[in-house]
């Protein structure tokens, strides 16, 4: 009889089906009565469930600006992993001609930690009575057997980036010249900064130095 669907975008609101790691995102709820001949959801709440370790809230819940649910709003991401009792009930009424539709029922930030796949699952909200599902034209709620609380993956990827060869001439007996050896590699979408986190020993002889992991010493024989 009811349907939940989630879905994540970027922050203007495109679907996404990954993201870079260390990038914000947005997962929505969405709420739909499926019935034959819908009359609408009058009351809709849920709980949602991900993995810690991929993913972190980094925003608060936001109904939406256009969301008919803007009565009696429940949620909460106080507890890592879970988005609580999250949804609202319908305080002006379905437009005509919509109450079949999928309307958005919540909005929230996260920010995509580590590289993985991360599944957000939709669950039973806990808190009774208050948090029925509820339909417009009957007054019973919506029995859990008839609800459909879905699910969406997202893939969070590395910061991908092209790293080019360098030539640099020196003269003999210099000491101490600046190689960038950055100037030429460049990230893929996500962006970022590149950096220089470790130096191996010389083929050829000679020293080489780190500095501040933007560019390299090199002392020749």
């Amino acid at each position: 009889l009811v349907e939940f669907h989630l879905q994540t975008t970027d922050l203007t609101g495109t679907p996404i089906s990954s993201v870079t790691e260390g990038d914000p995102f947005l997962l929505k709820g969405f709420v739909e009565d499926v019935r034959m001949d819908p009359e609408g959801v009058f009351a809709a709440y849920l709980d949602v469930l991900y993995d810690t370790a991929l993913v972190s809230v980094s925003g608060a819940i936001d109904p939406g600006s256009d969301s008919v649910y803007s009565n009696a709003r429940s949620g909460s991401t106080a507890t890592p992993g879970l988005i609580d009792e999250v949804g609202g009930t319908d305080g002006e009424g379905l437009p005509a001609g919509t109450e079949g539709d999928a309307h958005i029922l919540f909005s929230v930030q996260l920010t995509a930690d580590t590289v993985g796949a991360v599944t957000f699952a939709g669950a039973p909200a806990d808190v009774l009575p208050r948090h029925y599902v509820l339909l417009f034209g009957t007054d019973d709620p919506v029995p859990l057997d008839n609800i459909i609380y879905g699910t969406t993956s997202l893939a969070v990827t590395g910061i991908k980036f092209t790293a080019n060869d360098d030539f640099f001439a020196v003269l003999e007996d210099s000491i101490d010249n600046p190689l960038d050896v950055l100037a030429n590699d460049s990230l893929g979408p996500g962006g970022g900064t590149l950096e220089i986190t470790d130096v191996g020993s010389t083929s050829q002889g000679g020293t080489v130095a780190n500095v501040d992991g933007t560019m390299l010493l090199y002392t020749p024989v």
